[in-house]
């Protein structure tokens, strides 16, 4: 039997050029440019009830590749993204929107050993609360827009920034932790507090 001879084969590359990448001498280099295309893949879209195209979990990147503000400076209803949200650092954000969400969990899982028709489950920065007769709400983080957002059966949809120890809708100027204890409270048909969120 004839056996060719064995062939080796080299790729040598001096240099490629990729749009936000670049290899020059064996060595990857990213640009800004891709860091910020990177940074619009940064949030947790496999548990949210949000489709975004810029969701996924932030985990999946160093926070190195992170940026520390917004990929935009003007929201989608031409509100200016405060200065003070610009300047959060994505790991403080993470810090007071969890605090915010597990408060806001434990008030709930406490309504609901007197009211048993609510049910209350957060899991991986979505929070989802079933408030018969009202409906379903659904309340998760959005770390790329450092953000809250938030769907409710009554109100619709909104989006809350971080503003002065507060999360508060550039769009309404309504606090979170207002619309909450307002809706629960007709839902119950019980005034309640809900201690420390946006109070």
């Amino acid at each position: 039997m004839f056996m060719r001879p064995m062939q080796r084969l080299f790729i040598t590359t001096s240099k490629v050029s990729v749009p936000g990448i670049s290899i020059n001498g064996g060595v990857r280099t990213i640009s800004t440019i891709s860091l910020k295309r990177l940074s619009n893949l940064s949030s947790s879209s496999s548990t949210s009830c949000f489709s975004s195209p810029s969701s996924s979990s932030s985990s999946s990147y160093p926070l190195a590749l992170l940026p520390q503000s917004r990929p935009y400076s003007i929201t989608t209803d031409g509100q200016h993204t405060p200065l003070e949200v610009e300047q959060l650092s994505i790991n403080e954000y993470h810090q007071i929107s969890d605090d915010y969400l597990e408060l806001l969990t434990d008030h709930l899982l406490e309504l609901s050993e007197e009211f048993p028709q609510i049910d209350a489950e957060y899991s991986h920065g979505v929070l989802n609360l079933e408030l018969p007769p009202v409906g379903n709400y659904c309340i998760n983080k959005q770390p790329p827009n450092k953000q809250i957002w938030f769907s409710s059966p009554i109100s619709g949809p909104d989006r809350f920034d971080p503003i002065g120890g507060k999360w508060i809708s550039l769009r309404t100027k309504k606090l979170l932790g207002d619309i909450l204890r307002d809706e629960i409270s007709k839902a119950l048909e019980l005034d309640i507090k809900l201690k420390g969120l946006d109070d």
